[in-house]
């Protein structure tokens, strides 16, 4: 058996390793404004005698510190004859709905997986360096593309004020 298939026959047929999420470079201009937003809004929250507003805001702002501090692993992805492969996530054809790709480098290389899964609807996949024309190739092959669809509006106010 070759090294490119398992018991279940499944062919890797594209395959590249990426980053689990893009980490945005956050200067010292950036934590000072961040400091003096989350600073103003517990003010508020205490000249509004609105104390667990204030600790609810203390709270998030610590939690974001603490689940963005760390550094993004990166994963192997393989699309597969049976499906989509991302480190230890596997989701099969028949669970995708759609696809497309939103490609300005050097911001943006993502691939979009639109899923039947009622807790992850959207999955977002890191091209980092793979053809995008190649993974448009193979996975035209199984699933629909939703073409014209870009980054949402959400994603690119995330990726704006780098949070």
């Amino acid at each position: 058996m070759s090294p490119d298939q398992n018991q279940n026959s499944e062919q890797v047929l594209l395959e590249w390793e990426a980053p689990e999420f893009i980490k945005p470079n956050k200067g010292r201009v950036w934590l000072a404004l961040a400091i003096l937003a989350v600073v103003a809004i517990v003010g508020y929250a205490i000249k509004t005698h609105s104390l667990t507003m204030a600790i609810a805001f203390i709270v998030l702002a610590g939690v974001y510190a603490i689940a963005h501090h760390r550094e993004p692993g990166r994963i192997p992805i393989r699309i597969t004859s049976l499906g989509i492969r991302a480190g230890k996530t596997q989701v099969p054809y028949n669970q995708i709905k759609a696809f497309w790709i939103v490609y300005h480098p050097p911001h943006i290389k993502t691939l979009k997986l639109l899923t039947t899964d009622k807790f992850m609807a959207e999955m977002t996949l890191q091209l980092d360096g793979c053809d995008p024309g190649a993974v448009r190739e193979q996975l035209l092959k199984q699933v629909p593309e939703h073409e014209g669809r870009g980054e949402h509006f959400t994603d690119a106010l995330i990726r704006v004020m780098k949070l």
